[in-house]
């Protein structure tokens, strides 16, 4: 929302809220990824888990235009299932 918030010119107070926002989810991201990083050691997770973070924070850096702003939510959702995937497959080989 920030990163659409700039393209359009969004007034400097609306930008700091969103920015705050920002920090918080990614409080609310990091959380639960050191808890799966100590629960589950599987190279394939984590690596995939590592890649959706990724793809989801560079989203921070892709305010040129709207279309590399969808371009990349759209990565970052697909890294999502991927993730998805992997640990699901994980999980119903170790439950």
């Amino acid at each position: 929302m920030r990163g659409d918030a700039l393209l359009k010119g969004a007034e400097a107070e609306l930008i700091q809220s969103l920015r705050r926002e920002s920090h918080q989810t990614r409080s609310q991201v990091t959380r639960p990824l050191v808890a799966m990083r100590v629960l589950i050691t599987d190279p394939a997770v984590r690596t995939a888990a590592d890649h959706m973070i990724t793809l989801t924070y560079a989203i921070r850096d892709h305010f040129g235009s709207t279309e590399e702003l969808t371009a990349a939510r759209e990565a970052a959702m697909v890294a999502h299932d991927q993730f998805v995937d992997t640990a699901a497959r994980y999980l119903a080989q170790h439950a």
